[in-house]
């Protein structure tokens, strides 16, 4: 019975313990999957880029005062360069579709998307400068005794311009990562960096329609 009763006591103290180590060491293990903001020469200029909120993780360079949206008639979606090491072909077209299609059905709410180039039409290219990739085995592995530990994000510039003139009308430098908000993101390898570059996507266009954001 003593026998018993010290091994009842030895997992409760194992319990504890491991309760009052589980948020340092996830603490420690998380702490590192940030993003940053790139300067990857994809972009015209880099030298107007601004803070937007305050967030260094979301450089922007507004558009003109006074800029005449109804002049334009249409928006053109370049195709995104993928900037981004370590990607497989599958990877690099399964984010540039994604990109593109969440770019066109924000545009969509504010000018017919087109594939005519010239004056009166947007023009939008967009680079995807890094992803991190989130360990799928690792999430897996530590899925029943702590919170999957690595997650994913990206980071990608945009440029909008004059379609005629080649006007730069406004940039933006974006990066973020994902974590408990996108739960399933932790069991791809680019679920979490598919949701960044969909809010890239509304932060693009919200450059020129602010109202498309909800910030």
């Amino acid at each position: 019975m003593r026998a018993a009763s010290d091994r009842s006591a030895t997992r409760r103290n194992a319990r504890w313990w491991i309760r009052l180590a589980l948020p340092g060491l996830v603490s420690v293990l998380c702490g590192c999957a940030t993003e940053r903001v790139t300067h990857s020469g994809f972009l015209s200029d880099y030298s107007q880029l601004a803070p937007a909120h305050g967030n260094a993780r979301d450089m922007v360079r507004l558009p003109p005062a006074g800029l005449d949206l109804s002049r334009y008639a249409g928006v053109v979606i370049d195709p995104p360069k993928i900037l981004a090491p370590g990607l497989t072909d599958a990877q690099r077209r399964r984010l540039s579709f994604d990109l593109t299609d969440s770019l066109s059905v924000e545009f969509a709410a504010h000018l017919p998307v087109t594939t005519a180039h010239g004056p009166g039409i947007l023009r939008v290219r967009t680079a995807i400068t890094d992803v991190r990739q989130a360990n799928v085995k690792q999430n897996v592995a530590t899925l029943l005794l702590i919170p999957p530990l690595s997650n994913g994000g990206a980071a990608a510039e945009a440029e909008i311009s004059d379609g005629g003139t080649q006007q730069v009308i406004a940039q933006i430098a974006f990066a973020d990562v994902r974590g408990a908000s996108s739960p399933s993101g932790f069991f791809s390898k680019t679920g979490h960096a598919r949701k960044v570059l969909q809010e890239f996507a509304v932060k693009t266009v919200a450059l020129v329609y602010p109202e498309s954001s909800n910030d």
